[in-house]
């Protein structure tokens, strides 16, 4: 395991692309490091031009292949929004612009940047700010690949039914539209299956369908059109993650009837489930991993052993618990753990140790690329490439 890159010692943030790894360090200076060899890219400073620089907050700096920004809020309350675009190969502001009252940017695709507020969801045009599109109403947003999927947050009706839109990320023009009424569920668990559709979670978006989830209940929509194409109980009681193994089989994680988080292979063809796994806590991680051109999902419940499951079940069961699963992490087709001071490299499915170094102080997994992982210490970060371990 060797160092790409030496401490930063006023870390405060963090993230990487398939490109580059992206540090804020200290409140307004922003770091690119090479994701191969840790070299730096370049470094930029903030926010200094205008009133962004008389004030003394760090901006919130989102980072993907479709470029980088920085959000201030420049109002009290953070009522208003101000962002500053990057150019993710240089690091020189490329433009910014306010957005109108209320709205918060959520991420950028295609060139667009989507933003919304109670009051709407809108498109504006990077690094130009110019409005393109704009939808009324309340929504929660979600992103998937040129496309905007938009769930209400109230039934119009007063009714138990969410309206679910997909819009074009470049237009705004909608693709379908479709209202969906929620299963009847015994009368002690209306609050809990409320609260579960309109969390941040209840849509899922994969190359084959649009997974709405309610409660134990999952219904599959046909991107193109919105036609479901089926429902079934898929038997968690809420979802965290949805990953698509192959066309017919689908892992789902999230917390069984007794609060555990747990994990499922469920069949879309047979609506039937092929194999749960539960850990016996109710908190966790789980990541996906392409292994000879399938899917897995590497399941690790706090406390307990990792498994790794594929389209079949159980592909792998890791030898030894996981002791919190903010330290593990997915380095390409490795599941890297941090715990009792040792940071150890695990093949997978098979979950075996395949090497093992020591880490002195405390420290967290901060995020990973293919082959390098960031360390979270006390009072800095450090990137190390995943080359083996001692």
């Amino acid at each position: 395991m060797a160092p790409l890159a030496s401490a930063l010692p006023n870390y405060s943030w963090g993230m990487a692309t398939p490109s580059a790894w992206y540090f804020l360090d200290g409140p307004r200076r922003l770091i690119a490091l090479d994701a191969a060899s840790g070299a730096e890219l370049w470094s930029a400073e903030l926010g200094v031009a205008g009133d962004l620089a008389a004030r003394d907050d760090t901006p919130q700096v989102d980072a993907s292949t479709d470029g980088v920004y920085a959000a201030f809020e420049i109002a009290d309350g953070g009522s208003v929004e101000h962002i500053e675009f990057l150019d993710p190969a240089s690091g020189s502001v490329r433009g910014s612009f306010a957005l109108p009252y209320g709205q918060r940017a959520h991420y950028v695709v295609d060139g667009v940047l989507v933003a919304s507020s109670v009051d709407g969801v809108g498109g504006y045009a990077v690094p130009s700010g110019e409005p393109i599109w704009s939808i009324p109403g309340a929504w929660v947003v979600e992103r998937t690949a040129g496309r905007v999927v938009l769930t209400s947050t109230a039934d119009p009706t007063g009714g138990t039914a969410v309206e679910v839109v997909l819009v074009d990320a470049a237009t705004g023009a909608e693709r379908w539209h479709v209202r969906v009424a929620h299963p009847d569920p015994p009368a002690d668990e209306q609050d809990a299956l409320w609260d579960a559709a309109f969390g941040a979670d209840e849509v899922f978006v994969t190359e084959t369908a649009v997974l709405l989830t309610f409660g134990r209940f999952l219904s599959a929509r046909h991107p193109e059109t919105g036609e479901e194409l089926w429902s079934a109980d898929h038997g968690l009681t809420n979802v965290v993650d949805v990953y698509p193994l192959d066309p017919t089989r689908i892992g789902i994680t999230g917390f069984d009837e007794a609060g555990r988080f747990a994990a499922e292979v469920f069949d879309t063809a047979q609506r039937t489930i092929v194999a749960t796994e539960a850990g016996t806590g109710s908190t966790g991680g789980s990541w996906a991993v392409r292994l000879d051109g399938r899917v897995h999902v590497v399941f690790a419940p706090d406390g307990d052993v990792p498994v790794v499951l594929g389209r079949d079940g159980v592909a792998g069961r890791g030898p030894t618990p996981l002791v919190g699963s903010q330290n593990a992490a997915m380095s390409g087709d490795r599941l890297v753990t941090l715990s009792g001071g040792e940071l150890t490299s695990h093949t997978v499915p098979g979950l075996v140790p395949e090497w093992t170094m020591p880490i002195e102080g405390g420290a967290n997994l901060g995020f990973a690329l293919p082959d390098a992982v960031s360390l979270d210490l006390v009072d800095s970060v450090s990137v190390f490439g995943r080359t083996g371990g001692s």
